[in-house]
């Protein structure tokens, strides 16, 4: 800043005169800045931990915004965001996207000329649970005879990514959900169905239920009458077992001597696999298997 003077002439040329101007200011140009800045800022956005392949996040996202101005612009003034709607929010350090579902945060910065960027978007899905399975048609370490039938299902669900994959198995052999399962088709003994599920975000949740299949004369009673509707045992053959059954079952009631009962037990078995015995072999092999099952329950050991 400095004073300058200018010449003042007028029309009669033998007259002229000095003006003086005091505080004037003089500003020059900057190259490519000022009113020459034309060109908004870019902006980045960077994700902590990176975007996952499957699209979807397991946890709270960190977002940092990064703006640059042109060369020799006029600089970034401000960078804004606006997340999931609102208003628009000065950025001044990362920010942090959380929350099950999806999100949306927008971002712009604008330079010191303000040349304001268009809006940027990124989106944002979280899925941090892994999904819900619950087995139905059976009770948690529950004892089952084997004359039943128990239909085996399971629900699976994941609010948030939604179910990728599901896979069922009845003691490690593949089991379809919905099944009807007759117990007599199991072995005595402990089994265990397992559920796996895998969510579209890639967290996996795997639920176990153990149950018991065990006999008794009624739930062998209650297979020869199944195995007779079902044409596997003849009227005859039917007749004849129950016959030996019911043997069995009033020395129990009675409350006889183990030895008495297994000795019961052992006439039954012949009658199963005599010369006038089951021909079906598979009902002669549950029926024969329940019967050992029993003698050793009375104190025996199967022949």
């Amino acid at each position: 800043k400095q004073d300058a003077g200018l010449i003042h002439t007028s029309h009669d040329s033998a007259r002229f005169g000095l003006a003086t101007f005091s505080n004037l200011s003089y500003d020059p140009p900057v190259p490519g800045g000022g009113d020459g800045d034309k060109t908004a800022p870019m902006t980045t956005a960077t994700t902590d931990p990176a975007a996952p392949q499957s699209g979807w996040y397991t946890g709270p996202v960190s977002v940092t915004l990064s703006a640059a101005d042109e060369a020799n612009g006029s600089g970034v003034g401000k960078t804004e965001y606006v997340l999931d709607g609102g208003d628009w929010t000065p950025y001044t350090e990362p920010v942090t996207v959380s929350g099950e579902g999806k999100h949306e945060l927008k971002y712009r910065s604008t330079d010191k000329a303000g040349n304001v960027e268009d809006v940027k978007a990124a989106a944002f899905q979280i899925d941090t649970k892994a999904p819900a399975v619950v087995i139905s048609g059976m009770a948690d370490g529950e004892k089952y005879g084997d004359s039943q039938d128990l239909q085996i299902a399971w629900q699976v669900v994941d609010t948030a990514s939604g179910v990728k994959s599901v896979s069922g198995t009845l003691d490690g052999k593949p089991f379809e959900s919905g099944t009807l399962q007759p117990l007599y088709g199991l072995a005595l003994g402990t089994h265990t169905v397992t559920v796996t599920a895998v969510s579209n975000a890639g967290s996996q949740t795997e639920q176990s239920v153990t149950f018991s299949v065990e006999t008794s004369t009624r739930d062998i009673a209650a297979l020869i009458d199944r195995f007779e509707k079902d044409g596997k045992l003849t009227d005859r053959e039917a007749h004849r077992l129950q016959t030996n059954l019911a043997t069995v079952r009033d020395a129990e009631d009675k409350g006889k001597k183990d030895d008495k009962i297994i000795k019961e037990i052992r006439k039954f078995k012949d009658a199963v696999s005599g010369k006038k015995g089951v021909s079906d072999e598979q009902v002669r092999a549950v029926l024969l298997r329940d019967a050992d099952a029993l003698i050793v329950r009375h104190g025996g050991t199967p022949a």
